[in-house]
């Protein structure tokens, strides 16, 4: 009688332990939280370049006259230029990017989604983390190929609405350590009447370390902003310019300033209702 007491006292010990460490286990078990808002891929979705790079704005029919200001054909070289040399370089991130967001990201736990792209030798990892305040994303792209292991290609933080944050791209050396080149920060309105995306060199081994490249555009009011240190003609360069009114105004590193009106013909600048700077 005495030994089935025992082993019913033991029994109940047992179901007991096994309820706490169930319950435990349960409670332990991390929900996987909503999702994080991505980012925009396109680099300059925020600013609109309709003057200068579409040729029906540029050669607009109410121009009849194909003499144009030099003070435009100046920024309108300065700021096409811009754009596309920007763009080829970020052309691949933002293609990555697009297309690992193509995948279904798989929870890792940690508030950490991961997307892949490729098998597990040759790959490409996209990892979006929320921050313990869960107000922002860290993003990170990591390659796998036959020549790295896990390299940091870019990574960058967003809020999570996705109206702003900012990008670091990295290059690497023979060894593959990761060389910092560019910084990107941007910000955009859910609308998308505002919007600003700033570039910075900042390899420091590169001749344009510190140039700086600035977009914003504040309804039909775009600006660009180049801060150039090397080159034939170095120093701040400034163009204002309305994407549907044609007119514009340039400010040039030595600080001379020139303007054009809906014409494309070169104005006094009084005679424009230019923004505050």
């Amino acid at each position: 009688m005495r030994s089935r007491w025992w082993l019913l006292i033991s029994f109940a010990i047992v179901i007991a332990i096994a309820l706490v460490f169930v319950g435990c286990s349960k409670d332990s078990e991390e929900e996987t939280p909503d999702q994080p808002v991505l980012p925009s891929t396109g680099t300059f979705n925020s600013v609109d370049f309709n003057l200068f790079l579409n040729p029906d704005s540029i050669f607009n029919p109410s121009i009849k006259s194909l003499d144009r200001c030099a003070d435009f054909d100046t920024a309108a070289f300065i700021v096409s230029i811009s754009c596309v040399i920007v763009n080829l370089v970020f052309v691949w991130p933002e293609l990555v990017f697009a297309l690992a967001m193509t995948q279904d990201p798989t929870y890792e736990g940690d508030l950490t989604w991961r997307w892949t792209l490729g098998a597990d030798s040759d790959n490409i990892s996209l990892y979006a983390q929320l921050v313990s305040d869960r107000d922002s994303v860290d993003w990170t792209m990591r390659v796998t190929n036959d020549e790295m292991t896990d390299f940091r290609w870019y990574f960058g933080r967003c809020n999570f609405e996705a109206t702003g944050g900012w990008w670091q791209l990295n290059d690497r050396d023979s060894t593959n350590a990761e060389i910092p080149t560019l910084w990107l920060g941007w910000s955009r309105q859910p609308e998308d009447t505002a919007g600003s995306i700033t570039i910075v060199n900042i390899n420091e081994s590169d001749d344009g370390y510190g140039d700086t490249v600035s977009y914003w555009r504040d309804g039909l009011i775009s600006n660009a902003d180049l801060k150039i240190h090397h080159g034939d003609r170095p120093g701040h360069w400034q163009i204002t310019w309305h994407s549907q009114e044609y007119w514009g105004t340039i400010i040039y590193p030595e600080s001379t300033q020139g303007c054009w009106n809906d014409s494309l013909e070169c104005v006094d600048c009084d005679s424009l209702d230019l923004p505050a700077k």
